[in-house]
């Protein structure tokens, strides 16, 4: 029996550190300028993270996607770091996380 999972959120300024939820899910070390707290979650096994973007998207996306392909920590952090600095434009909603578990197949 193959095992699968998928769940789509919105993260928020609201109730949470969102740094430490990209830290989290991303599998890496990050730090957040605004609390000045470092989050550490290295140890996770997390086997794939990638910034999806559209084809018309400024070129500071494609920077970032392409530094996330080369060297994920510091490109998750570039990535939080602009983000978390553009949080009035936003509305509050700072990202959208996507996350897939593809299962292996069991007996």
């Amino acid at each position: 029996m193959a095992l699968y999972h998928f769940s789509a959120k919105v993260l928020s300024r609201s109730g949470r550190n969102t740094v430490r939820a990209l830290a989290y899910r991303a599998g890496c070390e990050l730090y957040d300028s605004r609390t000045g707290e470092t989050f550490n979650y290295k140890d996770k096994p997390v086997q794939h993270v990638e910034l999806v973007i559209p084809q018309d998207a400024p070129s500071w996306c494609l920077e970032i996607q392409q530094l996330i392909a080369e060297d994920r920590p510091k490109g998750v952090q570039a990535f939080s770091d602009r983000v978390m600095s553009r949080t009035s434009l936003l509305h509050g909603n700072l990202l959208r996380i996507k996350s897939a578990n593809m299962g292996w197949l069991l007996n």
